[in-house]
């Protein structure tokens, strides 16, 4: 009868780093074993007295086990981290733009791609192109020309019954479209285009392409509203 798949595991790992721990050759690689925690150092003192008593080999093994589980913690770490900071860098900028004025947002961020919508409105006049190109300049994005988007050419941009924003391909053409991105504004406005450092992945194909983001605005500056969609 087989040992319990966590025994095995448990056995495993023993005998890999009693290997690793023969000689001393452990105690080179892992300088970190001039050692920093309390665990560790109580560690230390524990095999200074199991080799007094001819126990070397095992001591090595539990210290061994106790830099690695160490490493791998702070590995753990990191890597959240990093996919954190990646994840809340996806145009979370613009929540701090006129934050008074957000009426609606939705954001839905992962460690492979997200997307992010945002609505502000204001009296008229309140919003223009060329505000909403320095803001999104002064945080890396870099934006073409304003174009001008009449209401009837925009009545093609539904899904459905419902109105949505659609991305566009590199010539400006409306592309991929999704019930995600609502399109509140419907009358006359203008449509920035930027380069966001971002990719997008296409699942089917694993073909990149970059996440564009879009800066929406009424030609009467009561509205404005900013997608973007990211990765897979």
């Amino acid at each position: 009868m087989g040992l319990p798949l966590a025994s095995q595991r448990r056995g495993a790992g023993r005998a890999i780093f009693s290997t690793m721990a023969s000689s001393r050759g452990w105690q080179d690689a892992w300088p970190s074993a001039r050692w920093g925690t309390p665990r560790l150092a109580s560690a230390r003192l524990f095999c200074a007295e199991e080799r007094a008593h001819q126990s070397e080999p095992d001591c090595d093994f539990q210290m061994k086990v106790l830099v690695h589980g160490q490493l791998l913690r702070g590995i753990c770490a990191c890597v959240f981290l990093l996919a954190l900071l990646g994840c809340s860098g996806a145009a979370g900028f613009w929540t701090s733009y006129e934050p008074a004025r957000i009426v609606e947002r939705r954001s839905d961020q992962g460690p492979w791609g997200g997307k992010r919508w945002v609505l502000w409105q204001g009296p008229a006049g309140t919003f223009t192109p060329q505000g909403a190109v320095a803001f999104a300049t002064e945080h890396g994005w870099q934006c073409r020309p304003a174009e001008v988007y009449s209401a009837e050419k925009m009545q093609g941009w539904v899904l459905g019954k419902q109105r949505v924003f659609p991305l566009m391909d590199e010539a400006g053409v409306a592309s991929d479209t999704t019930n995600w991105f609502p399109r509140p504004i419907d009358r006359d406005s203008v449509v920035v285009r930027c380069e966001t450092g971002f990719i997008k992945v296409d699942p089917g194909t694993g073909d990149t392409s970059p996440a564009h983001g879009y800066i929406h605005i009424g030609l009467d500056g009561r509205d404005m509203a900013v997608y973007h969609l990211w990765g897979e």
